[in-house]
């Protein structure tokens, strides 16, 4: 094992991390999330998140898709299988008891 920390960080979702996250105890949603990344000079803070915003209006404009006049829409009828109904009406329970 090397004695230093030479790569050791190198990606953020393998380094040497130490993550506080804090929740609302009534609506149970996250509130802030701080990362601190463990080196041999220290700790250091390298994430804060200190706002999120949650259930925000989105403006209906932003799901608007507009095309030009000479586009034309393809659909593969290939997609459906031959048992497609099946499979559609299947739920979890079902396809818990498929894979078993």
């Amino acid at each position: 094992m090397p004695d230093n920390d030479y790569l050791k960080n190198l990606y953020f979702n393998t380094a040497d991390t130490r993550r506080m996250y804090v929740f609302d105890n009534q609506s149970e949603h996250l509130e802030s999330v701080k990362i601190y990344l463990h080196a041999a000079s220290g700790e250091k803070l390298i994430f804060e998140l200190n706002q999120i915003d949650y259930n925000q209006p989105i403006d209906p404009g932003v799901w608007k898709l507009d095309l030009p006049a000479d586009v034309s829409w393809w659909q593969n009828e290939m997609q459906k299988l031959p048992d497609n109904d099946k499979y559609a009406s299947m739920t979890a329970e079902t396809d818990r008891a498929c894979v078993l």
